[in-house]
């Protein structure tokens, strides 16, 4: 019985020890509404840290029904939240990684949780090409067309 909770104890504290060696912890949730109002169901969401050389994915999450998401298990620090999903005509440009003023989160020891409400833009526009020969009609390919704003 000495045994079991001498083991008990020693895996007690080892977890407490694991939990404060690793407060660097942190998450980031909120709610995806599109331009109508309506929740953004199963959207396509990336976490971009900021100020940090990247050697990795993107964290990325889905919202549910409701257009609520979740990322956990995040590094502390300052993140951008943005829409990447083309499917459905979002693009990280125009959703906040390409704005220059877009809005931040940031996660410290103190505030290791922290929501994050986006409200999308209207859905990307798109233009598509089919270029053809005037004289026979046989479609053309290989050319780019490059768009200046």
């Amino acid at each position: 019985m000495l045994f079991i909770l001498a083991g008990l104890l020693s895996v007690s504290a080892a977890v407490a020890q694991n939990q404060a060696e690793s407060p660097n912890i942190g998450v980031i949730y909120g709610t995806v509404t599109a331009q109508d109002g309506l929740p953004a169901k199963g959207l396509t969401l990336n976490a971009a840290p900021l100020g940090v050389a990247l050697a990795m994915a993107l964290p990325w999450t889905k919202t549910n029904d409701t257009g609520v998401f979740r990322f956990e298990h995040l590094p502390l620090g300052r993140y951008r939240v943005f829409a990447e999903d083309k499917e459905e005509g979002y693009s990280s440009f125009s959703t906040g990684a390409g704005r220059a003023r877009s809005p931040e989160v940031e996660l410290t020891t103190e505030h290791s949780e922290a929501e994050f409400n986006l409200s999308l833009p209207p859905k990307a526009g798109f233009l598509l090409f089919h270029l053809t020969n005037q004289r026979t009609g046989a479609a053309i390919s290989g050319v780019e067309v490059t768009v200046i704003l």
